[in-house]
């Protein structure tokens, strides 16, 4: 189906005006059918203002109160703030389009350090839209942030997330801010002693925004150099382990332990929170502490990502309770998915060529709680994936724990999962591997049929 260029807004407004003055109609019913009229036609309404322009007006309200701004009344800022906000995208993208408000912005904030207000204006007249952003209000952003030890806590607040808003899928943006010295200005304010919760977690999202390669514009992106920069010359995996070590409040717990996962891009890393940070003692105490369930599936995916190292997996054998813990936690919440699947996920790359660990994960009866999970959860294919990957991973050099899986009846369950789920390609040819590595008999033949793509064909299909 073509997708159609957006209709003007000048266009959907003609409409309007026509339909109350030559129809006689309402207001709201002027602008619902101009909506439905559009529709039918399949017009493209994304960036449409559905409202229609009050009598007296020339303009719609965020346009007349930019006007307002640009001639210096910076009184309107809340009221245009509250107006952008009250709907997804179409004010925000009009009051740029057509009254050039990132203009105005801009020449504000060349002008003198933007006050909060004006901050706040920025962040929501930039969100979802950051190509808006010009070079210049980039550079002075970057600018005014260096000074934050001589900010209250909620200036600092509305800088770091008008960064995150126009960082968001923009590399361009992204590479001018690093250019700018932005990341030794995070690890500046990492590595205060002590900081707002407010504070440390916008600082974490913000952080977050540079170590993902989010922009489909872009072929090279700098996160992995962007982690490896804030690691080796910020110091930042000791300073939010220190921030993590102080706090009880599980939302600011869960947004450290997310940004730390993400910044262990390189075996060192891993290596070195362990070693230095001494996450593995954290993790186990999360994972006895029932209290923080909020935190269990970051902390789980923060455990895999540390596994990716070997040498840390000994030291996970031998942190006490940690494995115990391991599974605990996932018998205590079998009945949720997501954690379920962090924690299989972690098993299956815990035990991965260790044979010591797949022992004592066959005292913990990990195979029971695997069987167990993919049981109650036949419907997530996450699920099933690494349940998967734990029967593969513990059998593959420990060959007697094979019978663990076999008595739990892992034969039916795996089969089963190949008959309603023909179609999931990755979770069918993970399924496929786990019944070979058990032993059950399976026909690992694939026939071509001509298509230009290999069909796997089941003696169970038709």
């Amino acid at each position: 189906m073509t997708i159609l260029p957006p209709i003007a807004q000048e266009t959907f407004d003609q409409i309007v005006r026509e339909n109350i003055e030559d129809l006689d109609l309402d207001p709201d019913e002027a602008v619902t059918d101009a909506i439905e009229q559009l529709t039918t036609q399949q017009a493209n309404l994304l960036y449409i203002i559905r409202e229609y322009i009050p009598e007296g007006e020339t303009d719609h309200k965020v346009a007349v109160l930019t006007k307002k701004l640009e001639s210096g009344d910076v009184s309107v800022c809340d009221e245009l703030t509250k107006e952008l906000k009250s709907d997804e995208l179409p004010k925000r993208y009009y009051s740029c389009k057509k009254a050039n408000l990132h203009q105005v912005l801009e020449k504000i904030f060349e002008k003198q350090a933007p006050t909060e207000e004006v901050l706040k204006l920025a962040v929501a007249a930039f969100d979802g839209q950051p190509d808006w952003a010009t070079n210049t209000l980039i550079n002075k952003t970057a600018s005014y942030i260096e000074s934050f030890d001589s900010m209250p806590s909620s200036t600092l607040l509305q800088y770091l997330l008008l960064i995150s808003v126009i960082s968001t899928k923009h590399e361009n943006h992204r590479t001018l801010l690093f250019n700018c010295g932005i990341l030794a200005v995070f690890g500046k304010i990492v590595a205060q002693e002590s900081l707002e919760k407010h504070v440390v977690i916008q600082i974490c999202k913000t952080i977050r925004r540079f170590l993902v390669d989010d922009d489909p514009r872009e072929t090279s992106c700098r996160a992995h150099d962007n982690a490896r920069t804030l690691v080796t010359d910020q110091n930042a995996l000791l300073n939010l382990t220190k921030h993590l070590n102080q706090t009880s409040d599980d939302q600011m717990s869960r947004e450290i332990v997310i940004t730390i996962s993400k910044l262990l891009v390189r075996n060192e890393f891993c290596q070195q929170a362990a070693d230095e940070c001494k996450l593995l003692d954290t993790v186990s105490n999360i994972l006895a502490n029932d209290g923080n369930s909020l935190c269990l599936r970051p902390v789980l995916l923060l455990l895999k990502a540390m596994c990716g190292n070997d040498n840390v997996k000994l030291q996970v054998q031998n942190t006490p309770n940690l494995l115990s813990n391991l599974v605990s936690t996932i018998s205590k919440f079998l009945k949720t998915a997501s954690i379920v699947e962090a924690g299989l996920n972690c098993c299956h790359v815990v035990c991965l060529r260790q044979p010591e660990i797949c022992t004592i994960f066959s005292n913990l009866n990990l195979a029971g709680v695997t069987i167990s999970a993919m049981e109650t959860h036949t419907e997530e294919i996450g699920v099933l994936k690494a349940g998967s990957m734990v029967i593969r991973n513990m059998v593959a050099r420990t060959r007697e724990f094979k019978k663990l899986f076999l008595e739990g009846h892992a034969e039916v369950l795996l089969t089963g999962i190949l008959k309603r789920y023909p179609n999931q390609v990755d979770l069918v040819e993970v399924t496929r591997a786990a019944i070979r590595d058990l032993d059950l008999e399976l026909d690992l033949c694939t026939k071509w049929d001509g298509s230009g793509k290999n069909q796997m064909k089941h003696d169970w299909e038709v």
